[in-house]
């Protein structure tokens, strides 16, 4: 798959680059809210500027591990403002141990934040990425990704489906599975519903 390119987003004014990303489709040209390079970019679009004049294609047509490579090459170029440079990118930790170390490539991680941002939940993510849902949290809270109840994310008709569920016979724990959530969380939403929950001997 060649549908990687590798971004940068530069200052209009100063034509200072100030974040380095990797992505496909229109990552270049969201707003990655809630990671530290939006209010740089808020800022930016307030004074008028449009993401057409700050979004720059650096490279496209590429593999994602060739767009990681590069996007790494250009973060080591440019250097985050930690490192007396200019960009908004996080600094990576690889003095992280056990399974909270296999996740540690700036592309990653960054995808990691914007699949939450975007609603994913961090089970469903964890077995994108090979990691447990709790990894995933504790890179979230990092990050400073405000990490949200658990069903906070499903709308009113996917509540009515999980409820549906739940009333056809499925147990909580079978309607959790099936929704990529926790039990009790559609506990809750029955709750919130008023709606009894069985009891095992329910299930003879």
């Amino acid at each position: 798959m060649s549908d990687y390119y590798v971004y940068i987003w530069k200052d209009p004014e100063t034509l200072e680059v100030f974040y380095v990303g990797k992505g496909k489709g229109p990552r270049a040209w969201k707003s990655h809210k809630g990671l530290r390079c939006y209010n740089k970019l808020k800022k930016l679009l307030d004074n008028g500027y449009t993401m057409e004049e700050i979004v720059n294609i650096h490279l496209d047509n590429l593999s994602e591990s060739i767009a990681l490579d590069i996007e790494t090459q250009l973060i080591s170029e440019y250097k985050r403002i930690e490192d007396g440079g200019t960009l908004f990118n996080y600094r990576t930790d690889n003095t992280k141990s056990g399974s909270y170390k296999k996740i540690i490539d700036q592309g990653t991680i960054e995808c990691i934040c914007n699949d939450y941002i975007d609603g994913d939940s961090a089970k469903s993510i964890g077995n994108k990425y090979g990691a447990h849902e709790t990894t995933i949290l504790r890179w979230l809270k990092e990050y400073d990704i405000t990490v949200r109840n658990p069903g906070s994310r499903l709308t009113q008709l996917q509540k009515d489906r999980i409820i549906g569920d739940y009333m056809s016979g499925l147990s909580m724990s079978k309607v959790a599975k099936n929704w990529n959530i926790t039990a009790s969380t559609v506990h809750d939403i029955l709750k919130q519903r008023n709606i009894p929950a069985r009891k095992l001997s329910d299930y003879s």
